[in-house]
């Protein structure tokens, strides 16, 4: 699919079995927006809220991101 992106959110870190501690502190009443796909945080945090805001958030930044217009089509 051209000009694909995806778009991660992590309730709490990772440990990435190399390192074996956590790549970074998340507080328990925060999520982690954009987190990337080795489990380095990346766009923002954000209080804990329902799953269709952060649906909503997550498809609203990828498109502002890749600049679409309503008439293109978004697989989710």
């Amino acid at each position: 699919m051209a000009n694909g992106q995806s778009m991660g959110v992590a309730l709490t870190s990772c440990t990435v079995p190399a390192v074996s501690k956590l790549t970074f502190e998340l507080p328990a009443d925060q999520i982690e927006m954009g987190v990337g796909v080795y489990g380095e945080p990346w766009r923002s945090r954000v209080s804990h809220t329902s799953a269709s805001e952060i649906a909503a958030e997550l498809v609203d930044t990828i498109a502002t991101d890749l600049d679409c217009i309503e008439a293109r089509q978004v697989a989710v």
